[in-house]
């Protein structure tokens, strides 16, 4: 396995104090359980980048593009499942409203005309009955809505829960089964380094936030699988999948951390369970539009560009933003869950920086944040930049370590300015020369 180049020089640091003075891979004194790591595992995870007593410096990671053209097959790979779950149930949808549609259009033109003018008056001498009723499925539709909406235990928000995650026991065991399959031949075993450090990160994390809700209750399973996709995801019944890619991506421990954070916070929330009961009342409202559409269009064809419009409203009016929402709302707690692990949650914001960084010397599209499912990284690095006091506070609660300075926000200010002024000079040169030929 190759790191980061920055990574390996961490190693080679982390290698020399476990071996000088036994140093902690995460600092002693978090709010639970410290978690050390010994001497031996150190030595063993940094010899993969050592040769001869010297850091390599080798290998530069390929960073995701987000939703863009070139984004890696790890968003077909880890939510195939639950994209197809929610297929299915999109595709019913679709079916039933098809077929109601076609029986209304069918039974109103086998009508004869004077009976169709009898049914139109009938409407209209009973049009306020017939409001009376549609304003009742109304209201109960608004106490549904409102007795099925819940606080959050953790962040306070209100959110809609149709289904527990008790609920979709079954759905997860499915898609986890499924990528276990997937992922079988590239799977880490329990005895390599790599696997052994993702495993004391996860389990300091764990450890140190025993008080939310949610966290005692679940068994973490971590799974590290070697691919060269920059990704993390944890399943609602605690299963970690960590990519070997993104161990490749970060800078250090803390920007993993941080990461792994995020992702346990998404399953600390019930995030599957609140966007599954969100999509299926939406489903159930946009099929009484698109039953409509379908019986009032006379031809197909209109009816078919009708129902993709409505989808693409529902997508980037609804689904996306929503996603966002959440994102950011994992991001929060995982920076929360990260403080209280005492980790150095600056190094946050520094890692989607980097990205951002990674993708315009790569030359990738910035593309709309409304055309996608996350935030952009800029904004994702500076919402972080303004949480980030409030984690360091709750760290200093922990009685955690004082971090060192500088600050890795700061250095990487620095080395992005001094990469900047050393791509001006060349064609501050190139200016004087055809200055000095003219």
């Amino acid at each position: 396995m190759l790191l980061h180049p920055k990574m390996s020089r961490i190693c080679c640091r982390l290698k020399a104090r476990a071996l000088s003075a036994g140093s902690s891979y995460l600092p002693s004194g978090v709010c639970g359980a410290p978690g050390e790591l010994v001497k031996e595992e150190i030595r063993s995870f940094c010899s993969l980048q050592i040769a001869g007593g010297k850091c390599r410096d080798n290998c530069t990671c390929s960073v995701a593009s987000r939703d863009g053209p070139e984004m890696p097959s790890y968003c077909s790979e880890m939510k195939h499942q639950q994209l197809n779950i929610s297929s299915k149930r999109k595709d019913c949808f679709r079916a039933t409203g098809y077929d109601v549609h076609r029986r209304i259009r069918k039974w109103w033109k086998a009508l004869p005309s004077n009976k169709r003018t009898l049914f139109t008056e009938y409407l209209r001498s009973n049009k306020w009955k017939l409001f009376a009723g549609l304003s009742g499925l109304g209201i109960i539709f608004i106490l549904f809505y409102f007795t099925h909406l819940e606080e959050s235990p953790v962040t306070g928000r209100s959110r809609l829960l149709l289904f527990r995650k008790e609920h979709y026991d079954v759905l997860t065991q499915l898609e986890y089964e499924g990528l276990m399959e997937e992922f079988a031949e590239n799977m880490l075993t329990e005895n390599d380094p790599r696997y052994q450090v993702v495993k004391i990160i996860i389990d300091q994390l764990i450890k140190s936030n025993r008080d939310l809700p949610g966290i005692s209750k679940m068994e973490w399973i971590l799974h590290v699988v070697e691919k060269s996709d920059i990704n993390a995801s944890v399943l609602p019944n605690g299963q970690v999948f960590v990519f070997t890619g993104l161990l490749k991506a970060v800078t250090d421990i803390h920007q993993l951390s941080c990461i792994l954070g995020h992702e346990i916070a998404h399953a600390v929330l019930e995030h599957t369970a609140e966007k599954g009961s969100v999509a299926h009342l939406l489903d159930f409202l946009l099929l009484i539009s698109l039953m409509m559409i379908w019986a009032i269009c006379p031809m197909d064809s209109l009816a078919i560009l009708g129902q993709w419009i409505q989808s693409k409203l529902k997508e980037f009016m609804f689904e996306r933003p929503y996603s966002r929402t959440l994102e950011n709302e994992a991001d929060e707690v995982g920076l929360q869950i990260a403080a209280k692990a005492c980790v150095d949650v600056r190094a946050s914001s520094v890692f989607w920086q980097q990205l951002e960084l990674l993708e315009a010397v790569k030359g990738q599209p910035q593309l709309p944040e409304w055309v996608s499912t996350h935030p952009s990284h800029g904004k994702r690095a500076k919402r972080l930049d303004r949480l980030i006091p409030e984690a360091l506070k709750i760290r200093e609660m922990c009685n955690c370590p004082a971090l060192s300075d500088p600050d890795p926000r700061l250095i990487f200010r620095q080395r992005t300015q001094h990469l900047e002024k050393s791509e001006e000079k060349p064609k501050q040169n190139v200016a004087v020369d055809v200055q000095k030929r003219t």
